[in-house]
């Protein structure tokens, strides 16, 4: 058990370190400084103790692992890693980035419970040039009561993420900015406020010369439940580059169960168009929202099933195969539980086969004929 500063730094820091195992720990930070409002200048904050986090694998550390433990009451975020080859599974993470509790979100907003934005340098004669981080696996984590993004993605060549609760996010759940290779699996996402969004993957231009941009390809998001998000996004992208790395590829958003709906993934404004937009295979539940999915001819909506009705779409989105039920489960319903979104008349929810997500939601196979929209069926 280990009580943190309001430090500039992570509590705990390992820079350029490989083979660090920390196991059944619990960190917190001090409390919630009062008067943090005396310290906000047009909503930035100036005070001391500004940027305390909890755990940091640093500059360029590599094969590092963080398991069952808690970490709590934390200023900013509670793990960064930079480098390669990092595990984040079984831990508890809550009341993280509490700089943002009081909305100074205009410094903070970008911080999450595990976030590897800031890559690692490499040697070069400048010193100044950054790479990706690559490999981070998050496995069956809680994450409840962030005052900013979940999991952050940033700058990352491959992330899984699978397996974990969300819960009272005030951002984005899962967000992945300059990020390719990424599969977000088997996640129960709670309803959230409407402030942020369920999964984003954003491709904006702040890191400027400093990152080798990669374009976002190869984004998996599958056998998830999805609460209502308000009237924020699902999945959202923002494009902020315009440059020729600027593009995506292969983004399928297959499986999942989602309460209402709605997406936003803005034009590309590089010169390479997208391709290989995937929505199938789903069930909406609720009211669904506007499917703006903007590069209209890199987009398949196929197969889903909406409980309200057919949404509206775009000319020159294919689309095939859709359509409106009425599905009974065996419960509970709420969220709480994968499992309880078991059909139980599974005629009613046939599609075909989708071969990317092979389990269903409990790890069960899928028939590979016709299997059930949503997260569970054979």
């Amino acid at each position: 058990m280990v009580n943190t500063q309001w430090d500039s730094e992570p509590f705990l820091s390992f820079g350029s370190s490989s083979y660090v195992f920390l196991d059944g720990i619990e960190l917190y930070g001090r409390p919630y400084p009062a008067d943090l409002a005396t310290h906000l200048v047009n909503g930035k904050y100036t005070g001391p103790h500004f940027e305390g986090g909890g755990i940091g694998f640093l500059a360029g550390s590599s094969f590092c692992t963080l398991t069952r433990s808690t970490i709590h009451s934390i200023p900013q975020a509670a793990t960064f890693e930079s480098g390669s080859d990092f595990v984040i599974a079984g831990n508890s993470f809550y009341d993280i980035v509490l700089v943002n509790r009081d909305g100074n979100w205009s410094y903070f907003g970008a911080q999450g419970v595990a976030d590897g934005h800031d890559g690692y340098y490499v040697a070069n004669p400048n010193g100044s040039f950054k790479d990706w981080t690559r490999r981070r696996t998050y496995v069956q984590n809680s994450i409840t009561n962030v005052y900013s993004n979940g999991f952050n993605c940033f700058m990352t060549d491959t992330c899984v993420v699978i397996g974990n609760r969300f819960g009272n996010i005030a951002a984005d759940s899962v967000y992945m900015d300059h990020g390719r290779n990424v599969t977000v699996l088997r996640n129960l996402f709670e309803a959230k406020p409407s402030s942020g969004y369920a999964i984003a993957f954003d491709n904006e231009p702040e890191y400027g010369s400093l990152i080798p941009v990669m374009t976002q390809d190869n984004i998996l998001i599958a056998d998830n439940f999805i609460g209502s998000t308000g009237s924020a996004f699902t999945l959202f992208r923002f494009d902020g580059v315009g440059t020729a790395a600027d593009t995506w590829s292969n983004v399928h958003f297959i499986h999942n169960v989602v309460v209402g709906g709605s997406f936003y993934i803005q034009k590309v404004r590089g010169p390479t168009a997208p391709h290989g937009g995937l929505i199938a295979n789903n069930l909406f539940i609720g009211t669904t929202g506007n499917f703006g999915l903007e590069d209209t001819t890199a987009w398949t909506v196929d197969n889903n099933v909406f409980v309200s009705g057919l949404p509206t779409l775009a000319a020159g989105i294919s689309q095939a195969g859709n359509f409106t039920a009425t599905p009974t489960f065996v419960g509970p319903t709420d969220g709480s539980t994968l499992a309880g979104f078991t059909p139980t008349k599974e005629s009613a929810l046939q599609v075909p086969f989708a071969p990317d997500v092979p389990l269903d939601g409990v790890c069960q196979p899928r028939r590979t004929t016709t299997t059930s929209a949503g997260l569970i069926g054979p």
